[in-house]
């Protein structure tokens, strides 16, 4: 993990049983706030209503560094967090295009595949005529089962990204926001006077290349043909659900 968050300059976080936990929390707020400048003013924190934001541990260690934590109802994150109204799905959508572009390689090299393998059909079809005519029946059909078991075809496999490319990816989504998308979500909920808009995340488009590669994994058989695309792009509130 260090190696990566040297190389990409951030901070990761790991839990095997949950998404988040209080632990995490606290490490969250003494990265981010724990030793900042000027720590005698007070800073505002907007946190859902998720239980491993609000143990007492957590809200008397964010009391002791000047942080006011304030819970967001739940089910209202998304008209209330600034990164919900504005930074998120252009953030996602930056993601889900190195997503897609890691399955379109993928399903490029398996049609690759497929392409050798039915060359090696043919090779092999004509190496099994040539049996069935110049060998005694016994000897040919030993030799044609030989050849029939070395022609195996192989299914397409997703294989999921490595932690280094997922890291890569998620550092670079970060890095391609602008300044102007970071203080609309403030401006959104309230919280500023600014009244810049955010980027166009380009949603349509994502929408439509997401439509191409789930076509291409179901001819493949590795997609479910009832996935709806649309609900990838509602502001969710998964979250508040934890």
């Amino acid at each position: 993990m260090s190696p990566l968050q040297k190389n990409h300059n951030c901070q990761i976080y790991g839990n095997p049983k949950a998404w988040w936990n209080a632990q995490i929390s606290l490490k969250f707020l003494d990265h981010h706030f724990g030793h900042r400048s000027g720590m005698e003013n007070k800073v505002l924190l907007l946190w859902d209503d998720f239980s491993g934001h609000w143990t007492q541990e957590v809200k008397e260690y964010a009391a002791s560094i000047n942080v006011l934590l304030f819970k967001v109802p739940p089910r209202y994150t998304y008209v209330c967090q600034p990164a919900d109204m504005s930074w998120n799905q252009p953030f996602k959508a930056h993601l889900r295009s190195h997503w897609l572009e890691c399955l379109r390689v993928q399903i490029a090299e398996h049609h690759a595949q497929e392409r050798q393998h039915d060359e090696k059909a043919r090779k092999i079809a004509d190496q099994i005529n040539e049996l069935a005519r110049n060998e005694i029946q016994e000897v040919a059909r030993e030799k044609i089962q030989e050849l029939q078991q070395s022609l195996v075809a192989n299914p397409f496999v997703m294989i999921a990204p490595k932690r280094p490319d997922i890291t890569a990816w998620i550092a670079e989504a970060w890095g391609e926001l602008s300044q102007a998308t970071i203080v609309s979500g403030y401006s959104k909920v309230g919280l500023l006077g600014d009244t810049r808009s955010p980027e166009n995340a380009g949603v349509q488009d994502y929408i439509g290349k997401i439509d191409d590669v789930l076509d291409r994994l179901a001819l493949l058989g590795a997609a479910d043909e009832a996935f709806d695309t649309g609900d990838e792009f509602v502001s969710s509130d998964s979250s508040d659900e934890e």
